[in-house]
């Protein structure tokens, strides 16, 4: 599987910056929305969750949706790939080609930030703005899953947090500036039992990208923030 490249964390509402494409037509008078769900989940408590339990998570995200002020053609799409969640067999929760195309179909109608707060994080309410640009990096990161080698690597490394995002630079807000440091699993010392000397961080199976599937790789560091 080729890395996904963003992250599966969103901070507080983030303004994403990097990589947009065409302008995604909307309603002037489109208020800003989140939702109220009061319950929300860490990519930790995901990635402990059974397959069954991370579908229902998804599916529950998805069909707040249908509450909130997406456009129809949106709502067709969410709830297609609710009937693909829900189709997969009893134990399983896999990216599947159908899924894929269901997400590329979304993203081409989605402002950026709106999709990846729907299919990208269970941690944050649902954010919809319904204006802005399209997820353009979305597309290459989608289009470039291997669905062939749909696997993860897990990098334990002593005493070093989990990752916890992919693409971290796209949904660091602006405020942080430079302050913010990001480092990768593969920036580790492995010759070294002591988190610090180089920082870094350890490879989760899951937990980052679409649905939060796929690896996390990456940490950001905002201590000097």
């Amino acid at each position: 599987m080729k890395t996904l490249l963003f992250s599966g964390i969103l901070f507080l509402g983030s303004i994403f910056l990097f990589h947009t494409s065409d302008e995604v037509n909307a309603n002037n008078d489109f208020e800003s929305t989140t939702s109220t769900v009061s319950e929300y989940i860490t990519k930790k408590e995901f990635i402990q969750l059974s397959p069954d339990k991370q579908k229902a998570a998804w599916v529950s995200r998805l069909g707040q949706a249908q509450k909130l002020k997406y456009t129809a053609k949106q709502k067709e799409i969410i709830s297609q790939l609710v009937r693909l969640i829900e189709g997969q067999p009893k134990g399983e929760f896999t990216f599947t080609s159908d899924i894929q195309q269901q997400l590329l179909d979304l993203n081409a109608i989605t402002p950026e930030v709106d999709f990846l707060s729907l299919v990208n994080d269970l941690s944050s309410p649902l954010v919809i703005t319904g204006k802005g640009k399209s997820c353009d990096f979305c597309v290459d990161n989608l289009e470039g899953i291997d669905l062939r080698n749909n696997s993860s690597p897990v990098d334990v490394i002593s005493n070093a947090p989990d990752c916890n995002c992919e693409f971290c630079w796209g949904t660091l807000h602006p405020n942080y500036g430079d302050c913010a440091q990001i480092y990768t699993a593969e920036s580790c010392n492995s010759s070294s039992e002591s988190y610090g000397v180089v920082p870094c961080c350890n490879r989760t199976r899951m937990g980052c990208g679409f649905l939060w599937l796929f690896s996390c790789n990456a940490i950001v560091d905002l201590s000097g923030c």
